[in-house]
């Protein structure tokens, strides 16, 4: 399981990655991005500019390249049955850590599930890091 978010808890201050000016960057309220992906920051400022940290979705792609790359690597091609198979069976080292499915393609890990609820970020799931009790608006309202 990978963690980019942690909540605040005095980690040493080199762990969160920052923006421009120096302040951790916050992903929801009190939990902040930790700075696990140093070399894709560093390739992303030197090709988008100096001081430019990239959004969180930037490393979400990358990885997912990673896994690509791994899974073509892996079966010597680009066999969509070959891939996955191979996929659903191994894990793959990303820059968010370690990604795993299993048998069916199901990721495998504790992910954190976010609603926009009143004009916050409420957490959702799971419920042992739910900010609100783990209630989900259905349907989500409509944006203002």
């Amino acid at each position: 399981t990978s963690i980019n978010a942690v909540e605040n808890r005095g980690l040493p201050d080199e762990y969160y990655l920052k923006d421009v000016n120096g302040r951790r960057i916050e992903v929801w309220p009190g939990s902040f991005r930790l700075n696990l992906t140093k070399p894709f920051v560093a390739e992303y400022q030197a090709q988008n500019g100096a001081g430019l940290v990239p959004a969180e979705d930037a490393a979400d792609a990358y990885a997912a390249a990673e896994v690509l790359t791994a899974a073509v690597e892996a079966t010597g091609g680009c066999d969509n049955v070959a891939m996955a198979d191979w996929l659903h069976a191994n894990s793959v080292s990303t820059i968010l850590g370690e990604l795993s499915w299993d048998e069916i393609g199901r990721p495998q890990g504790e992910f954190l599930l976010a609603q926009w609820q009143d004009g916050e970020v409420q957490i959702v799931a799971p419920p042992a890091a739910s900010t609100n009790g783990g209630a989900v608006i259905v349907p989500k309202t409509a944006w203002q």
